[in-house]
């Protein structure tokens, strides 16, 4: 016999019992549950309700009725929780530091109505890096050494950098007519500070409207461009339209690729989703379809925020979330 069978027929007795001793007042109003009908929850959730009836009307024996409440907690089924969102944007308020704050470390990134988080970059004399797989590398130690020499050559990296190469962090939001035609001659980077575990689910709702250059994306420890993570970078009309790569000390490897040219120019809103177990598995899909899946085991550790950046192109980002996965 089946549990659920087992379970509805359990449930039907105990109402004969609990029926037995009442009087016919009493009576009618607890054979109006058919436990003969509704799934296993229906028939807990309904089970205890009886048993209140019961506790109320002083209908049976107390231990018998605490018995019951043991029996309806062991057939209880939890409601499932749903994980809830580490970054959330939509940036429908039209700025991108209110509620999740967003920071510009390089070029400009503005909010647009309709369209969202957007960035305007002319092509670049060199694309952008990790297209061809580098040398094999032991995996990160999870020791503080690497993560003090990461922080010390951000700490350099601040105080030799000219003064007319400082980023730009007002963070001032601007209007489309605001930005030059041709775009900005520089690569825009923009991120997000966010606890990120180890696994992890990304979903973007993205469009694309220059046929050059290329976005990356991704999660990153320390920094996006001298620590460790990884970036998924997308090129338009490349035969490799689609590359996973993860980057050690600024260092990039790529991990897998999309062989295969990608038409996001086509004045639709697309969707990448791109998740990561707690094993290593990852998968990227794109409006549903899954591209890449490749296992990778190298970083360990957490993530500290997530970035994107524009090497080029037209892009801008109406929607995005980023979630924990169990």
């Amino acid at each position: 016999m089946k549990r659920s069978q087992l379970f509805s027929s359990t449930c039907l007795s105990i109402v004969l019992l609990l029926s037995a001793p009442a009087g016919a007042q009493d009576e009618t109003r607890y054979q109006q549950w058919n436990a003969q009908n509704g799934t296993t929850q229906d028939m807990v959730d309904a089970l205890r309700d009886l048993v209140g009836k019961a506790e109320r009307a002083r209908a049976a024996d107390p231990l018998f009725l605490e018995d019951l409440k043991a029996l309806a907690d062991a057939f209880d089924e939890p409601v499932p929780s749903v994980p809830a969102d580490l970054v959330r944007d939509d940036f429908r308020d039209g700025d991108y530091t209110r509620g999740t704050a967003w920071t510009v470390t390089d070029g400009r990134w503005w909010v647009e109505d309709a369209v969202g988080l957007r960035s305007l970059v002319a092509a670049l004399a060199s694309g952008p890096v990790a297209t061809e797989p580098a040398p094999s590398e032991p995996a990160r130690p999870r020791a503080g050494d690497d993560l003090a020499e990461a922080i010390l050559g951000n700490i350099l990296n601040q105080v030799t950098r000219p003064r007319d190469e400082e980023p730009d962090n007002s963070n001032q939001q601007a209007s489309s007519q605001d930005q030059p035609s041709g775009g900005d001659t520089t690569p825009a980077d923009i991120q997000v500070e966010a606890a990120i575990p180890n696994a992890f689910a990304v979903r973007m709702e993205i469009t694309s409207r220059a046929r050059y250059g290329a976005l990356q994306v991704g999660p990153y420890q320390v920094s996006n461009r001298t620590g460790w993570g990884y970036w998924l970078t997308y090129k338009p009309g490349d035969a490799k339209a689609l590359t996973l790569s993860r980057f050690s000390r600024g260092r990039p490897t790529v991990v897998a690729t999309y062989n295969g040219t990608l038409d996001l120019e086509d004045g639709r809103l697309h969707v990448i989703d791109w998740t990561r177990s707690a094993s290593g598995a990852m998968t990227v899909s794109l409006d549903g379809t899954a591209l890449i899946q490749v296992s990778d085991t190298r970083l360990r550790d957490p993530f500290d925020g997530f970035a994107i950046s524009n090497q080029g192109g037209d892009y801008a980002v109406r929607d995005i979330s980023i979630r924990r996965v169990q």
